[in-house]
């Protein structure tokens, strides 16, 4: 009888099969008829253009493909029609000109679970009730007044990292993770976990980042969702999403109880610059704009957006610094009188800082490609049509590192090229928070975090290789947001 059962399922998949590989070679639907115009690879029943993408280096893969068939390309994965956009010019084109045909997102099979939920997977209204409620938070006037405690915990790192002038200090890049997740837990929750938990979080964040980075095929196929519960993480990228939200949940219950005692976030003993984020989604919760589940899943987004990709950039940013040391002595020449209470609002004095700043961003790429979005209507990008539910997909690196003409020398590091105009963060060509009307909400957030870091970390110490006949190695680990490899540095004070 099993054996029966086993064949029946192996009969109606090979019927489905061939179903569908009849439909792709003699039934084109709209967005098909519009889109075979823009040039791509050539598909295969089925699976499309699937085969043509390395799952574990998908950046790599859409770079090579933009060389290739130019900054506008098609892609068929699996039944999804596809347009990746490339280079500076048709960005602001399609992110723009037709900002309303592309503001929103793409919702793909692994990510339903969060669709209307959170930041990233939310589109319309609510989406942006969730940004602005952020956003208001983190003006430069509220970050410049105290609303973060970046400096704190930055010290403490200061503190902790000098082992002594000739003395080993490894894995550099998990003492920055544990600043950031100190950073983000207390300004998102309003609360300091011990060491434990930190570490778990990391662990938990790193490996989403990683999974989310993967291409799952279930993602296009459906049918083909068993092999990714087995091989590509989808399981791991669930579980650990919903540890997140388990925890966000338990200080939401928290929260709860202190309002039902009268011990609310409104208490006049409480500094209201300080409240934390998700005391401010649970106020737009009570005012109906908002459900419950989005006040957790908007707070986990925030953990996860800021812990990792401002982590990894400032690990990143001192690696390719220990590789230039005369660069550090730079910055110090910069910093070296500034104050332990720096405040974003210093930051016009440092300009070099800030050119250091602006060469991380476009040297690290940290966010090589955008998540999804869906052309809402038809819309027209370097001459092609790209029809409306086309799935888009942003490839950001291509500004920074492969396009030509943007950079002289692109994979080296040189923040000498930020300092030939007026010093700014928000230069021309630099695409790291996005573009569009869906760029980065905590822009300003990280810039701040990441300045604070940067003035203390290179004030204090200068950073060596303890094996200066081996350059520290910068090569990126792929994933949603690149990851920073671990390396070891000797931390001498200046």
């Amino acid at each position: 009888m099993f054996i029966g059962i086993i064949n029946t399922v192996f009969l109606t998949l090979g019927f489905l099969i061939t179903i569908l590989f009849i439909k792709d070679l003699v039934y084109e639907d709209r967005k098909t008829k519009i889109n075979k115009l823009i040039p791509g690879p050539r598909a295969v029943p089925i699976f499309g253009n699937l085969l043509h993408v390395n799952k574990n280096d998908i950046p790599t893969s859409f770079d090579e493909l933009y060389k290739k068939y130019g900054p506008v390309f098609r892609l068929k994965l699996g039944n999804i029609e596809t347009v990746v956009i490339s280079g500076s010019k048709t960005l602001d084109e399609s992110f723009i000109k037709n900002k309303l045909a592309t503001q929103h997102r793409f919702i793909r099979n692994s990510r339903f679970f969060l669709k209307d939920r959170d930041i990233m997977f939310s589109n319309g209204d609510l989406n942006l009730v969730l940004r602005t409620t952020f956003m208001s938070e983190i003006t430069t006037r509220k970050l410049n007044n105290g609303r973060l405690d970046a400096n704190k915990f930055a010290l403490q790192m200061i503190n902790k990292i000098y082992k002594g002038d000739d003395t080993i200090l490894e894995n550099f890049p998990k003492y920055v993770k544990e600043t950031g997740i100190k950073i983000m837990i207390n300004f998102i929750f309003g609360t300091e976990e011990n060491e434990e938990l930190n570490t778990k979080f990391i662990d938990t964040v790193a490996r989403l980042f990683k999974n989310g980075g993967l291409f799952l095929y279930s993602d296009f196929i459906p049918a083909l969702l068993p092999y990714d519960l087995l091989f590509l993480g989808y399981k791991d990228m669930v579980r650990d999403y919903l540890f997140l939200r388990d925890y966000s949940n338990k200080i939401i219950n928290a929260y709860e109880e202190k309002l039902k005692n009268n011990q609310n976030s409104a208490n006049e003993d409480q500094d209201s610059i300080k409240k934390p984020i998700m005391e401010h989604y649970y106020d737009r919760y009570l005012e109906g704009k908002i459900g419950y589940e989005s006040v957790a899943f908007a707070s986990v987004d925030l953990l996860v957006a800021g812990l990792d990709s401002t982590s990894n950039t400032v690990s990143f940013l001192v690696a390719a610094l220990i590789n230039n040391p005369e660069l550090q002595d730079k910055i110090y020449e910069e910093v070296k009188d500034a104050s332990d209470d720096i405040s974003f609002a210093d930051i016009s004095k440092y300009p070099y800082v800030v050119a250091v700043m602006n060469e991380a961003y476009r040297y690290v790429s940290i966010v090589a490609l955008s998540e999804p979005y869906i052309a809402s209507e038809d819309f027209e990008v370097d001459g092609y049509t790209v029809a409306k539910g086309t799935q888009i997909i942003k490839n950001l690196r291509s500004v920074h590192i492969s396009e030509e003409g943007n950079w002289e020398d692109p994979l080296k590091f040189n923040p000498d090229r930020f300092l030939a105009s007026p010093p700014s963060l928000n230069q021309k060509l630099l695409y790291h928070f996005g573009i569009g009307k869906r760029i980065c909400p905590g822009k300003s957030f990280a810039e701040c975090v990441f300045f604070t870091i940067i003035v203390l970390l290179f004030k204090n110490y200068k950073f060596v290789n303890p094996n200066p006949s081996v350059p520290i190695d910068e090569t990126q680990i792929v994933a949603l947001a690149m990851q920073c490899k671990e390396y070891n540095t000797i931390v001498q004070k200046r």
